[in-house]
């Protein structure tokens, strides 16, 4: 943040829900980005769907916030970021992410399965 007066906040909520939903009845036209600005272009708006993540970006003359979901890969982590870049005077800038996860229910079988590979995973790395 440069600039006297400015103010910048990122929230992250992320929920989770055990009975996934369908995505059916949609129409997408496989695009992997998409940009839109206002009539000067001095507002852009842009998301960009890669690798199975997904950027979205808000550029203003007085900064930039982005938010960027990222999945693990062999060469890195996943990640989940959240990023404000501001310059000027007196700016407010709230930047919000929310998740809602959907997953299937696992079994106790599979429960267990999962903590006994974690604990084998963890006492190799020490």
């Amino acid at each position: 943040m440069a600039g006297n007066g400015n103010l910048g906040t990122n929230q992250a909520l992320i929920d989770f829900d055990a009975s996934p939903g369908s995505l059916t009845g949609g129409s997408y036209n496989n695009a992997t980005s998409a940009v839109a600005s206002n009539a000067n272009g001095s507002v852009k708006a842009s998301v960009t769907l890669a690798n199975g993540g997904i950027s979205i970006a808000l550029q203003t003359p007085n900064g930039i916030a982005t938010q960027t979901i990222a999945p693990a890969s062999a060469q890195q982590a996943g990640m989940i970021a959240q990023l404000l870049q501001i310059a000027g005077n007196n700016q407010q800038v709230a930047n919000q992410l929310q998740l809602h996860l959907q997953t299937q229910q696992m079994s106790a079988s599979m429960l267990r399965q999962i903590g006994v590979l974690q604990a084998l995973q963890n006492s190799v790395r020490r």
